[in-house]
C-alpha cells in the first residue's frame, strides 16, 4: 500500500496512522487473521512547484519525516526538481540524501512509535479512520470501485473536493510558498536532464476490470470510465507565471503610493507580492509623490496601463478619489486599490482573502498578456 506524504507532516504522520487502523478494521470485517500491512509512504508530486523548486527540498524532507515518524515501512522521496522535468544528477542526489540523513544521521528510525499518544496525531487519525469507512461503505454501495468510477460519482465527489481547495488557493488560505506567497521573479532556475513529454497510457486489463467490476458486463460493450487526472497544487499560478514568460515584455504594474513610507509600504508589499505571483512586475515612482498630479505624471511617464493605490484607510478617505481620476486621465485602464475602501474611479479592490488568481487573470488581460 503507498500513500502521498505533503510537506504539512501532522496530516501525514496521522494518514499513515490512520491506514493502518483502517488495514486491521477490514481484516476483521472480512473474519480474516490479523496480518502486517506494509505501508509505503511517498512523497507527493502534487504539491512540487515549476517555480522557486528549491523550495520543494523542504517540502520533500517534510515529507520524509512524516513518512519515518508515521511509522511508513518504506519511504520513497522525489526529487526537488520533478516538476520541471526528468530530474538530472543534483535532484536524484539531493532526493536520495534526504532520506540518508534522514536515517542515519537524525536517527529517525531508532525512535519506536514516536507519535504515538499525542493527542493531535491520534484524534487526526482516528478522524481520518472514520471517514476513509464511511467512504470505504458508501462505495460498496454503490457497487464496489470499478462501479463507481464507471457511474462517475467517485469522480464527482473528488471534484468537489478538488475545486473546494482550488478556490482556498486561489484565496490564498492554502499559501504556496514560492509561487502564491512570496514569489522571486528573478530566480535562479533549477537544472534538469530532459523536458518530460506526458505519454498516452493503456486503459484497464480485461483481468483488471473483472476485478474492479462486480457481475459480467453487458455483452460486447466496453467500460470507460473518466480519468481521474493528477493535479499539481500550483498549476493555475503557473501557468499565469508561465503566460508572463512569453510576453515580448515582462508585464508591469504601476503602484500609486499615498502618504509617507511608512504608511503606504505595508500595502505596496501586499500588492507587490500578489502581482508577483502572476509575473508581474511592479513599477514605481523615483521619489514618493506628495499629491495626486506628482501620482499622475510619474504614471504617465511609467508607460503601464494599470495602476494599484496603495496607503492608509484614512489617506482613502480624503485622497483615493482624487488619485483615481488623476490616474485614468493620465491614461490608467484601470485603477485597484489595495484594501476594502470604497472610492468612486475604483475598478477593483485587492485584499487579504480576495480570490488573488481571478484578479491575476484579470491583470493580464488588462496587460494584453496572452494566455
Amino acid at each position: 500500500f503507498a500513500i502521498a506524504l505533503d510537506a504539512n507532516y501532522g496530516i501525514g504522520i496521522a494518514k499513515l496512522r490512520a491506514a493502518r487502523r483502517l488495514w486491521a478494521r477490514c481484516l476483521e470485517a472480512l473474519g480474516l487473521p490479523a496480518a502486517p500491512m506494509r505501508l509505503q509512504g511517498v512523497t507527493s508530486a502534487r504539491m512540487l512547484t515549476k517555480y522557486d523548486p528549491w523550495t520543494n527540498m523542504l517540502r520533500v524532507t517534510a515529507a520524509v519525516f512524516a513518512g519515518a515518524a508515521g511509522g511508513a515501512d518504506i519511504v520513497t522521496s522525489r526529487a526537488f526538481n520533478e516538476a520541471l522535468g526528468r530530474p538530472e544528477e543534483l535532484g536524484r542526489r539531493i532526493a536520495r540524501n534526504t532520506q540518508i540523513i534522514a536515517m542515519e544521521e537524525s536517527q529517525l528510525g531508532r525512535v519506536a512509535d514516536p507519535t504515538g499518544g499525542a493527542w493531535f496525531t491520534e484524534t487526526l487519525a482516528d478522524d481520518l479512520a472514520e471517514a476513509a469507512w464511511a467512504e470505504f461503505q458508501k462505495i460498496e454501495s454503490e457497487g464496489g470501485y470499478g462501479a463507481s468510477l464507471i457511474s462517475g460519482v467517485f469522480q464527482g465527489r473528488v471534484k468537489a473536493v478538488r475545486e473546494a481547495r482550488a478556490k482556498d488557493i486561489a484565496r490564498r488560505k492554502i499559501p504556496l510558498t514560492g509561487v502564491s506567497e512570496y514569489p522571486l521573479l528573478d530566480e535562479i532556475a533549477a537544472p534538469v536532464a530532459a523536458v518530460d513529454i506526458p505519454r498516452a497510457r493503456d486503459g484497464v486489463s480485461d483481468a483488471g476490470l473483472k476485478a474492479l467490476v462486480r457481475g459480467p458486463l453487458a455483452s460486447g460493450a466496453d467500460a470507460t470510465a473518466e480519468a481521474l487526472a493528477p493535479i499539481r497544487l500550483a498549476a493555475a499560478f503557473e501557468a499565469l507565471r508561465d503566460a508572463a514568460a512569453r510576453a515580448p515584455k515582462r508585464p508591469e504594474v504601476f503602484i500609486a503610493t499615498l502618504g509617507a513610507l511608512a504608511e503606504f509600504t505595508p500595502r505596496a508589499d501586499f500588492a507587490r507580492n500578489m502581482l508577483a505571483a502572476g509575473g508581474i512586475a511592479p513599477k514605481e515612482a523615483v521619489v514618493p509623490p506628495r499629491d495626486a498630479a506628482e501620482l499622475a505624471a510619474a504614471f504617465k511617464a511609467s508607460g503601464c496601463r494599470l495602476a494599484v493605490i496603495c496607503g492608509t484607510d484614512k489617506a482613502y478617505e480624503t485622497g483615493a478619489a482624487d488619485v483615481a481620476d488623476a490616474l485614468k486621465k493620465a491614461g490608467a485602464q484601470s485603477v485597484w486599490l489595495a484594501g476594502k475602501a470604497e472610492a468612486p474611479g475604483i475598478d477593483l479592490n485587492i485584499f487579504a482573502g480576495c480570490d488573488v488568481l481571478h484578479a491575476l487573470q484579470l491583470a493580464h488581460a488588462e496587460l494584453g498578456v496572452s494566455k
